[in-house]
C-alpha cells in the first residue's frame, strides 16, 4: 500500500520496497504522476486514475539541456 505524508509544506510518496525492486527504481529515481483522461474534457477528480512514468537523468549536463 502506498502511503502520502506530510513534511512541512510538501508531502512525501511512501512506495512499498516490494514495488521498488520489482520496477527497479533507487533513491535516485524521479517519477512524474500524470492524470489518466478518456477524454481532455473530462474533470480531474479524486477517482481519476493516474500514470506514473520514470524519468530517466543523463549524467552530462549538455544532454540535460536537449
Amino acid at each position: 500500500m502506498v502511503k502520502i505524508t506530510k513534511a512541512g509544506k510538501q508531502y512525501r510518496v511512501n512506495i512499498p520496497m516490494e514495488v521498488i525492486k520489482q520496477t527497479g527504481w533507487d533513491e535516485n529515481t524521479e517519477l512524474h504522476i500524470f492524470p489518466y483522461l478518456s477524454s481532455l474534457n473530462d474533470p480531474v477528480t479524486t477517482d481519476t486514475p493516474v500514470i506514473l512514468k520514470r524519468i530517466t537523468q543523463s549524467s552530462n549536463k549538455q544532454e540535460r539541456m536537449r
